[in-house]
C-alpha cells in the first residue's frame, strides 16, 4: 500500500527565523535557504529579505537571515512594510540602519553585496545601500544616477552606478583583495578603481541613503527594497548568476525582475 503523500519539510533555519521574525511566508523562505546551503554558502551569507510576508511585516526591526551572523536592521523615520518589500520616502530621510560590520569589517575581506530594489522616482543621486569606512567617506554604495549606466567613481571605492529607471532590478556590488572594487548589472560586470579594495573598518551600513559615519547623512532613496543580500565570497559572473536566479525564483517571486 503507498504511504501516503507529506509535503517536504520546511527547512530548520528558516523556520527558526519565522519564529523569531514573525515571517508567514515560510515556503519561500525555505526554498532560498536550501538554495543558499545548496551553493556552500549559508554560513557566508546573512540577508534582509524586506517584502512584509518574509520579515516581521510590522514594527522598526527588519530580522536578518543566514548562517554568517546576526544583523537585525532598524527601519528609521518611518519606512512602511509592504507586500513588495519596504517603502523608503527620500522626503522623510527614511532609511534602515543595519549597524557596525553588516557588510563586512576587513579590508582583505573578499565581499559581494546584492541589493533588489524599485525606485519610485529617478531623482538622483539617490543610494540605495551603502557603509562608511569609518570617516566622512564610503567604502562602497550601490547608487542611482543620471547617465544610465555604471561607471567607475574615483572619489569612492566601489560606488556602482544603477541604471536610472523605475523598473525592478538587482544590482551586486562587490570586491577581491586583488580584483578591487566593482559592480554586477545583470549579466555585465565592471571593475572600478582596480587599486582600491573596500577599506572596510568600522563603518555603518546602511539601506536607503548615504551614510557616512558623520552627521551628514545625506542622498536618501525614494522606493521600495525588496532585499538585501550579503555573501563574504569572490564577485564573480557564475555567483551573481546563481544568487540572482536564486532570488527571483523564491524570495523575489511576483516582482517582475527581469
Amino acid at each position: 500500500m503507498p504511504l501516503p503523500f507529506t509535503a517536504r519539510s520546511i527547512d530548520p533555519d528558516a523556520a527558526a527565523f519565522c519564529a523569531r521574525s514573525g515571517a508567514s511566508d515560510r515556503a519561500a523562505l525555505s526554498a532560498f535557504v536550501r538554495g543558499v546551503k545548496d551553493l556552500g554558502l549559508w554560513e557566508s551569507m546573512v540577508c534582509w529579505p524586506l517584502r512584509s510576508s518574509q520579515n516581521a511585516g510590522t514594527g522598526t526591526t527588519a530580522y536578518s537571515l543566514g548562517g554568517l551572523g546576526t544583523f537585525n536592521g532598524t527601519l528609521t523615520n518611518g519606512p512602511t512594510w509592504g507586500v513588495d518589500g519596504v517603502t523608503l520616502v527620500r522626503a522623510s530621510s527614511q532609511r534602515v540602519n543595519l549597524g557596525v560590520g553588516a557588510f563586512g569589517n576587513a579590508g582583505s575581506e573578499q565581499n559581494s553585496v546584492w541589493a533588489f530594489y524599485k525606485p519610485n522616482s529617478l531623482t538622483t543621486p539617490q543610494m540605495v545601500v551603502s557603509q562608511g569606512n569609518g570617516s566622512e567617506a564610503e567604502n562602497f554604495a550601490i547608487q542611482l544616477w543620471t547617465n544610465n549606466q555604471e561607471e567607475s567613481a574615483v572619489t569612492y571605492a566601489g560606488r556602482s552606478h544603477a541604471a536610472a529607471s523605475t523598473t525592478w532590478k538587482g544590482i551586486l556590488v562587490g570586491n577581491t583583495a586583488t580584483q578591487g572594487a566593482g559592480g554586477f548589472n545583470g549579466a555585465n560586470f565592471g571593475t572600478f578603481n582596480t587599486s582600491t579594495t573596500f577599506a572596510r573598518g568600522t563603518g555603518q551600513a546602511v539601506i536607503g541613503c548615504w551614510q557616512p559615519d558623520s552627521p551628514s547623512v545625506s542622498n536618501f532613496y525614494d522606493g521600495i527594497v525588496g532585499a538585501v543580500i550579503r555573501i563574504n565570497a569572490t564577485p564573480t559572473t557564475q555567483l551573481n548568476g546563481n544568487i540572482y536566479t536564486l532570488y527571483k525564483d523564491t524570495l523575489g517571486t511576483g516582482l517582475g525582475l527581469p
